[in-house]
């Protein structure tokens, strides 16, 4: 069998991207939030249509390149519909729920702990991973628009469920950015 030189086509695919080390992600993760949380306050002050368009455009630009960022995420069967029947507000109503300050903060954390997860101890990737759970749990309440009972879903309650640690980090951040991108698309 043929060997896939993975890192090659991930260059060819985020080519600046990878050349960035750690402190400049975090610079850009911080200046992702800034950015969003201005275009988000710009969003709900414009009546005009076309504008508010361009501005969601934006926004889901400024997510597509925290992706990026923290590329790849953890494929896992089964989640992305299980988001798809959760997910109901968009992004731009996210702010109304979720102060700036955590949409900042679960930005950066999941640049740090996807940095850390298997370079830092275990109590530490334990604080990371229950930080980004706590941190997923509320961002889907916000984005379902009210308290979800995530024992209703097989793929969440399997992931909510796996011991702390750095093996569960990849999944939470999964599950938020995931989460996030589908909220983009509802309007």
């Amino acid at each position: 069998m043929a060997e896939i030189d993975y890192m090659s086509e991930a260059k060819a695919t985020f080519p600046i991207i990878l050349e960035l080390g750690f402190e400049e992600k975090l610079v850009l993760a911080n200046a992702i939030a800034d950015l969003l949380s201005i275009l988000t306050t710009y969003h709900d002050m414009i009546d005009d249509e076309a504008e508010r368009d361009r501005i969601r455009k934006y926004i889901a630009e400024l997510i597509y390149k925290w992706l990026e960022i923290i590329a790849p995420i953890q494929y896992v069967p089964g989640l992305l519909d299980e988001l798809s029947n959760l997910v109901r507000k968009p992004f731009t109503e996210i702010y109304s729920v979720l102060s700036e300050d955590f949409m900042a903060e679960t930005i950066t954390l999941t640049v740090v702990a996807k940095e850390k997860a298997f370079k830092s101890s275990e109590d530490e990737a334990r604080i990371y991973s229950i930080y980004l759970e706590n941190r997923a749990r509320a961002l889907l309440n916000a984005l379902h628009g009210g308290k979800v009972n995530f024992n209703k879903y097989r793929v969440l309650r399997r992931i909510f469920g796996l011991p702390d640690g750095s093996e569960k980090i990849p999944y939470m951040i999964t599950v938020i950015i995931q989460s996030v991108i589908l909220s983009i698309h509802k309007s």
